[in-house]
């Protein structure tokens, strides 16, 4: 990414204290979004147990029910 410094247009901002601890602080981030993604840990606050529509008792996958194909479909085409 380019950088204007001066009215000179530069290929990097210069390294200083406050990019390193951005630096820091973007790799903590993207390492905890990784084990949390890896090790499926979800936030309870957000998705908490109450309301919603559950899966019932088994909690197995939902049916679907019947596929269809563009051959159904009784809608004429066009707009």
């Amino acid at each position: 990414m380019v950088y204007v410094s001066g009215g000179q247009v530069k290929e990097a901002p210069p390294w200083s204290f406050e990019r390193l601890i951005s630096l820091f602080w973007g790799i903590i981030a993207f390492i905890v979004l990784f084990f949390k993604t890896l090790f499926g840990i979800e936030d309870k606050g957000t998705y908490g147990r109450g309301g919603g529509s559950g899966g019932g008792p088994g909690g197995g996958p939902k049916r679907i029910g019947r596929v269809t194909t563009i051959d159904d479909c009784s809608m004429p085409g066009g707009g």
